[in-house]
Order: structure tokens, then sequence, then C-alpha cells
């Protein structure tokens, strides 16, 4: 279920328009972050199919199933490469706006880097879920 899940991600996420659906409004993709506790949420708010995309991966990152784990972040790879090689998106200011649409995946891998540091600093502590760390749930 969950890769039809990830092929249906695959699908919207692949469509055409993906990265114009992303900026609806100029105005507010111009306007700064308020709070630094509210930044998740804003984001989605602003970027929701990226958001929705970045929250799906964090969730498959968390699965005990290396089948899922690599589903999502091959989805994910595959998009970001789609993106490198778009002709519309070819100059550094529009590349630098579309990397900005995946400005969470930096606080994720930062989390998944902290797991890691813990695992091999101790080998008796199992390392914590990410379901305990909601990107999206953060007030």
């Amino acid at each position: 279920m969950i890769a039809l899940k990830f092929d249906f991600v695959k699908i919207v996420c692949g469509y055409e328009h993906f990265i114009p659906l992303n900026f609806p409004l100029q105005s507010s993709v111009e306007k700064p972050f308020e709070k630094v506790t509210n930044i998740h949420r804003d984001f989605w708010e602003r970027h929701f199919l990226a958001g929705w995309l970045l929250n799906e991966v964090s969730i498959a990152l968390d699965n005990p199933s290396k089948l899922v784990r690599t589903k999502a972040l091959t989805v994910l790879k595959d998009l970001l490469a789609k993106h490198e090689v778009d002709p519309r998106y070819n100059t550094p200011e529009k590349k630098a706006r579309v990397a900005g649409i995946y400005f969470p995946l930096f606080s994720i891998v930062i989390f998944l880097l902290l797991l890691f540091v813990i695992l091999f600093r101790d080998r008796l502590l199992p390392p914590p879920r990410l379901a305990h760390w909601s990107l999206w749930s953060i007030q």
C-alpha cells in the first residue's frame, strides 16, 4: 500500500507544472518567516506540494522496511534530478528558487545525522524514531 502511495506521490510531483504550483502567490514567497518555530508550518502553507512530498519522505524514512525507505528516496532523487535538467529553470536565480522549495530537507538530513551520531557513539542505545520528531506539528 505504501508503494502505491509513493507511485501516486511520484505522479503528482512529476507533473510538468509542479514548480509553478509551489509558487502560487509571488508576494507570499517573498515575505519572511515570522518565527523560527513556525518555519515548517509556514513553509507547507507556501509550498503545499513540496511540503507534502517532504512530509511523506520523512514518514517513510522512519519505516522499518528498506523497500519503503528506498522508494521514498528514489522518488525524491528522481524529482530533484528532473528539476536539475529542466531547461525552464537553467539560470542561477531560477535554480535557487527551485532549491528553496526543498528547504525543510536540510532539517530532515540534520536530524538523521544526529541519529547516526547517537547510534554510532553508543551502539547500546536504540536510535529515537522520527515519529517523535514531527516536522509539521511544530506550533
